[in-house]
């Protein structure tokens, strides 16, 4: 609770976000510091390098 940087929100979206998905802007997902925000562009449910992931919906 007392955390600088954390992640918030349901843990679907997370779920979504982390295998790819989803892009975050398309979830309730709130990132909280600099660290936590980059860490949810990087964030993948798979080994290897980071993938491109999922471009924001259109709507």
């Amino acid at each position: 609770q007392d955390a600088r940087q954390s992640v918030t929100g349901p843990a679907l979206d997370f779920c979504h976000v982390a295998a790819q998905r989803r892009h975050r802007a398309d979830t309730a997902l709130v990132a909280t510091g600099p660290d936590a925000d980059r860490w949810l562009d990087v964030a993948q449910a798979f080994a290897g390098p980071p993938g491109p992931g999922r471009a924001p919906s259109a709507g």
